[in-house]
């Protein structure tokens, strides 16, 4: 064996077990990402309701929180410590100033967090591409942690996979790789073609992978790859390696004494790297409203479309086919034949109640109160009470602001 398959399979193991660390996470995100999309009911093998109500609870829960920690533009201070780094201090300044303003720096910050809030993570990648400073937000799907690391600090390998074309590959570096097919794994699933009565699963999630030949994309750009990019330690020695494939790209040491990767933990324990999404918290809450909302709607279309009760030879009749639409003539041959209207129940007003408590708690458990929307009780007039109410209410959000870092560097 070649020392470049050697160290090709050495960094395919370090991913496989990665993988399998995240294997639960992957499923929570994508069952995040359902949710923020509005398919609530997805997953469930549920009644066919005539009605299907999905309310864009958890895409109005991560507008506002993504809102509120977005309502101050990020910004760090640099302060000097002694008199003598006064000058320093203005210099360093210039610089951070310039990668928020010149480099976009505050609005990857943004996208971190608008990423930690959905999928738990949120990620900011530093390189150095020309003597040029970059800042990007790579995607939580293809990123990857050894199984034992609870921080970035503490890690000790983090890889990078992107799904690229087989033409950007040896347009990049230069060099041919065969193309490994439609990459659904780092960012997409298909459910497997059967019913499931509880949430998804691993086992009901299926990678496309490889692409089929008769696909007519299959060849685009010749077709699609995985790069990935590896930063790990071995013998005390930060390395950093990149391959696509049974190809080996560059293998080194790193070019900077840390793993270049910044990440937003969405209410971390200290004990995972991986943190937990909004929607995961209020997920029964939002099925539980979906429900009561749209078995409510449908028994109000019964109620005005009741069922009717007829002879088999008057069913037979042209147009006495029961319908949806209300006020149906019904013909009879003789005064003998009756129709019966079977009225449906009135729907319960418990129903409502229900959907409007479990949508108050979805709120309450995402810190999205009233107050921090803008709704006010009428009783409350003072500007100053208004605006500690709203601050108050924002307490949570900003706590997850604090976690991404300090404000200040001395």
């Amino acid at each position: 064996m070649s020392d470049e398959h050697k160290i090709i399979g050495e960094l395919e193991t370090m991913l496989s077990a990665a993988k399998a660390a995240r294997k639960d996470v992957v499923s929570r995100m994508r069952r995040n990402k359902e949710l923020y999309d509005g398919k609530i009911l997805k997953p469930f093998n549920l009644p066919k309701y005539k009605t299907r109500i999905e309310p864009a609870i958890v895409n109005a829960t991560i507008t506002n929180l993504f809102s509120i920690l977005t309502d101050r533009r990020a910004k760090i201070d640099i302060m000097p410590k002694r008199s003598d780094q006064i000058e320093s201090a203005k210099n360093a300044q210039e610089v951070m100033d310039f990668l928020y303003s010149d480099k976009k720096l505050d609005k990857a910050i943004s996208a971190m967090k608008f990423d930690g809030i959905l999928y738990g993570n949120g990620y900011i990648k530093i390189a150095i591409n020309n003597d040029e400073i970059e800042f990007v937000n790579p995607s939580p799907f293809g990123v990857y942690f050894d199984p034992l690391a609870t921080s970035v600090e503490t890690a000790k390998c983090v890889t990078f996979v992107t799904a690229v074309y087989v033409q950007d590959v040896k347009d990049m570096y230069g060099i041919d790789v065969k193309p490994e097919g439609k990459i659904d794994e780092q960012s997409s699933f298909i459910k497997e073609d059967y019913s499931v009565t509880d949430r998804v699963t691993e086992k009901t999630l299926k990678n496309l992978t490889p692409l089929e030949e008769t696909s007519p994309d299959s060849m685009y750009r010749g077709g699609q790859t995985l790069l990935k990019e590896s930063w790990y330690y071995k013998d005390g020695v930060l390395k950093l390696a990149t391959w696509s494939g049974n190809k080996l790209i560059q293998y080194e040491d790193a070019p900077y004494p840390f793993i270049p990767l910044v990440t937003f933990i969405n209410d971390s324990t200290g004990h995972s790297i991986y943190g937990i999404g909004e929607p995961a918290k209020i997920e029964s809450m939002v099925i539980g409203a979906s429900i009561a909302l749209s078995q409510s709607m449908d028994n109000m279309i019964l109620h005005s479309n009741p069922a009717m009760v007829m002879s088999k030879s008057l069913a037979k009749a042209q147009g006495n086919r029961p319908g949806d639409k209300p006020g149906q003539v019904f013909y009879i041959d003789n005064p003998g034949q009756t129709i019966q209207r079977l009225p449906a129940g009135a729907p319960s007003n418990g129903n409502f109640t229900m959907a409007q408590m479990l949508i108050d708690l979805a709120d309450k458990t995402s810190s999205i109160h009233e107050v921090s929307r803008g709704i006010v009780s009428g009783s409350i007039t003072a500007g100053k009470a208004i605006q500690a109410l709203q601050e108050a209410s924002s307490q949570v959000a900003r706590q997850k602001e604090r976690a991404i870092g300090n404000d200040a560097l001395v």
